[in-house]
């Protein structure tokens, strides 16, 4: 759910062309889906 929450986080961020903002949220959402052990996720 919280890679769900970064994903969007990232679409508002790239839309409004804030490309630090979307980095960051591409990275954290590679760290939450590493997280958890559902292989579908990643």
């Amino acid at each position: 759910m919280l890679a769900d929450v970064y994903s969007t986080v990232y679409w508002l961020a790239a839309r409004h062309r804030w490309m630090d903002m979307a980095e960051l949220a591409v990275t954290r959402q590679r760290w939450a889906v590493e997280q958890q052990p559902n292989p579908v996720a990643a």
